[in-house]
């Protein structure tokens, strides 16, 4: 049985042959595996450089939150310090607005009533004029759709 064993070759596609061209499916073999350590090593460096930089976290000024809708011009300055520039809109309806703005921390307090004097907080804007803290209102509801709807002046 043995002898049956040894006479039986192996059909020549599947010799174990180390010719030429064995080496070369070594070859590319061992190219492509260097290849995909190499690429794995250079994504895991870069992952951490200037492709995805750390995020740093800061704080703004959030001041404002400690405004509610009774104050009033000397308690929104006692409260802020004095503002850069103090703005009144004098417009066709009943209701005036006063801005109060502070470049410095980053947004602008408004005050709305019918007199200069006796207006009270309604809400700050950021530079851009978007609503970053709103109130709610004596009669219900939020001033944010008011501050939304304000056009910049």
């Amino acid at each position: 049985a043995a002898e049956a064993a040894a006479a039986v070759k192996a059909p020549a596609g599947l010799r174990n042959a180390q010719g030429p061209e064995s080496r070369i499916g070594l070859l590319i073999a061992a190219a492509l595996g260097i290849g995909l350590l190499a690429t794995f090593v250079v994504i895991s460096i870069l992952r951490e450089g200037p492709l995805r930089p750390k995020v740093v976290f800061t704080t703004k000024d959030q001041t404002f939150l400690e405004l509610n809708r009774d104050d009033g011009y000397f308690e929104v300055v006692r409260k802020l310090g004095s503002p850069k520039e103090d703005r009144w809109r004098q417009g066709g309806g009943e209701l005036k607005f006063r801005v109060l703005t502070y470049p410095e921390r980053g947004y602008s307090a408004l005050l709305m009533g019918t007199e200069r004097e006796s207006a009270r907080y309604v809400g700050s804007v950021d530079a851009n004029w978007h609503a970053v803290h709103s109130v709610d209102s004596p009669r219900g509801g939020n001033t944010l759709p008011l501050l939304r709807n304000l056009k910049p002046f």
